[in-house]
């Protein structure tokens, strides 16, 4: 049974518990990426075409997207675009839901999930797991 890469959204930083998630991933023997936005200015349409070009690029090579289902003024495009690239590849989305977010998840994701549930280090492991299984 393989395991499934995954794709990290660069909205980790938005989960306090993040640190347990990764350790558990390397212990387990996981394949992930974590995805960090890279500087650009936001008035440099080939720069940021090219950033898209570069994203999508890097998320065709994993099975799974994760997310994190809270947006801030500053993230809320890239989080679309790595759903959006994600739903156009087949990859499996699992939304999760942080920690210290008490509001309703971004509509975008809870309609693009194949899985949506609060931040859990095992209930993520488990559906890794399970995402495992089918393949």
């Amino acid at each position: 049974m393989t395991k499934p890469s995954v794709f990290i959204s660069h909205l980790w930083t938005l989960e306090p518990n993040f640190e347990f998630l990764k350790l558990k991933l390397d212990t387990l023997g996981y394949s992930y990426y974590i995805y960090t936005m890279p500087q650009i200015d936001p008035y440099d349409y080939y720069g940021k075409k090219k950033v898209e070009q570069d994203l999508e690029n890097q998320l065709k090579e994993y099975d799974v997207l994760l997310v994190f289902a809270k947006l801030t003024f500053g993230n809320a495009y890239w989080a679309v675009k790595e759903v959006e690239y994600a739903l156009k590849s087949n990859i499996m989305i699992i939304g999760t839901i942080p920690t210290d977010y008490d509001k309703h998840p971004p509509l975008f994701i809870q309609k693009a999930s194949n899985f949506l549930f609060p931040f859990d280090v095992e209930a993520i492991i488990k559906t890794l797991e399970t995402y495992s299984k089918s393949k």
